[in-house]
């Protein structure tokens, strides 16, 4: 029986893009059961390579992911979807990598980063990325590295 893949809209903001969806990504991050304070978002306005990325699927939101550009690597700071019962939670993660990694070749990034503790990593793992370098010694915070195994 073939799959019913529902198509998905991906849109992109900067930091000022941000702020006409605080509403829609507290709905999300309550929906998802993540914290919904929304605190990164004052942060988001101050940082110049700041991108967000949301994912719709049949008008609804269900996920997005925010980055930045760090030291020449492309850092992921948050990774948000609904649940996997609601639009297979996987699929939407590399969906939202995916395409913030096209986001950000413009300028060209070396590596793929995620923040130190990004609890979305299980999930990326299981959908095919893998830590291929932990976090630099001389700057922890940058997080570990990965990349996409071929399938």
């Amino acid at each position: 029986m073939p799959s019913a893949r529902l198509p998905v809209r991906i849109a992109h903001y900067d930091g000022l893009g941000v702020q006409e969806l605080v509403d829609p990504l507290r709905v999300l991050e309550h929906a998802a059961g993540v914290s919904s304070d929304l605190g990164w978002v004052s942060s988001a306005l101050q940082e110049p390579t700041f991108t967000l990325v949301t994912v719709a699927r049949q008008g609804t939101l269900c996920g997005y992911a925010t980055a930045v550009l760090r030291g020449g690597d492309l850092q992921i700071q948050r990774l948000v979807t609904l649940p996997a019962a609601d639009f297979g939670e996987a699929d939407l993660h590399a969906t939202l990598v995916h395409a913030v990694r096209r986001v950000g070749a413009h300028p060209p990034y070396r590596t793929l980063r995620v923040v130190p503790g990004l609890p979305e990593l299980a999930a990326l793992e299981r959908s095919g990325w893998r830590v291929i370098d932990d976090a630099p010694a001389d700057d922890p915070a940058a997080g570990p590295a990965l990349r996409r195994l071929s399938r």
